[in-house]
């Protein structure tokens, strides 16, 4: 008798870690695609790493890994990050930060806490006053 409850019991204990593993994988970074001046932290990664918008235009990040991360201006290894152009707070699970771009200009950026997997992303600021 207990031999024939075996395949049911395992038959629910796998449809559940079926199920949990795919809300982790979620919470990992799927969540669509960024709408225009957005930039997700999603799987380790900024998306999209380069970004084009206009001169008083601003960028706002989110994080949709349940890491946290930042969003600073820079490179790792910049001896000043408090010169920073802009600098988040670090950002848990569905944080945001928004920084406005006034001028034109290259500006690249990355993560303190991955600076070996999310650096060289960059906005891009056309146009101006």
């Amino acid at each position: 008798m207990t031999t024939k409850r075996k395949p049911a019991i395992f038959g629910l204990i796998l449809a559940t870690l079926v199920v949990a593993g795919g809300l982790a994988f979620e919470g990992c970074g799927g969540g669509g695609d960024p709408g225009a001046n957005e930039v997700f932290m999603q799987a380790i990664a900024f998306n999209p790493m380069e970004i084009t918008i206009q001169a008083g235009e601003s960028v706002t990040w989110t994080n949709q890994d349940i890491v946290p991360h930042t969003a600073t201006s820079g490179n790792p290894g910049d001896e000043d990050l408090g010169a920073a152009i802009f600098r988040s707070a670090l950002l848990s699970q569905g944080g945001t930060f928004t920084h406005p771009f006034n001028d034109p200009g290259e500006f690249v950026y990355f993560c303190e806490v991955h600076p070996g997997m999310m650096r060289d992303a960059k906005v891009i600021v056309e146009g101006g006053n």
